[in-house]
């Protein structure tokens, strides 16, 4: 996407969750500026949401989580917020 304002660019990398997707995950938090980690109130947090954290943390960038699904039973939103704060 190009900023008109700025004339920089912002490019988005949506890598799938699947554990085959490692790598990309990994090769995408070295090249990025942030990192918007989005995770399922109705799936909590999986083992590819920590390593997606341990691969922005590898790479120095920032992360921003986002909830998705708050609203849809079952609610896990503030065991995923208490798990979040660990990292």
């Amino acid at each position: 996407v190009s900023l008109p304002e700025s004339g920089t660019s912002l490019t988005f990398l949506d890598t799938p969750g699947h554990a085959a997707f490692s790598a990309m995950r990994a090769r995408g938090a070295a090249v990025t500026d942030l990192v918007v980690l989005v995770v399922a109130a109705d799936d909590s947090v999986m083992p590819q949401t920590l390593e997606a954290i341990s691969h922005a943390q590898a790479a120095k960038c920032p992360i921003v989580v986002a909830l998705s699904k708050a609203r849809k039973p079952p609610r896990f939103a503030w065991p995923i917020a208490a798990m979040m704060k660990r990292w």
